[in-house]
């Protein structure tokens, strides 16, 4: 008579555990789901967030405004926000 007892809590034990384990890794999921589908609208947010930022035409290279800027530096200034392909 023991035994089905225990069984049946060995088992409701496992389905809960089983239940809390697939709900915290399908939050991750979705969370870097919903973080990777917003890195991919970067460029849209920030002009969408900060207007006042958004620079309509650019006057002349970026690069040789940077070198005029610093013209100690020996090598290419590189760019982490490349509009382009």
């Amino acid at each position: 008579m023991q035994l089905p007892k225990l069984r049946t809590l060995q088992r409701a034990t496992w389905l809960k555990v089983h239940l809390y384990l697939a709900l915290s890794v399908g939050f991750l999921f979705a969370l870097m789901g919903l973080t990777g589908s917003l890195s991919m609208y970067r460029v849209e947010l920030d002009e969408l967030l900060n207007p006042q930022l958004v620079i309509e035409q650019a006057q002349g290279s970026y690069q040789s405004l940077l070198i005029k800027s610093w013209p100690q530096s020996k090598r290419p200034i590189p760019l982490d926000m490349a509009l382009g392909p």
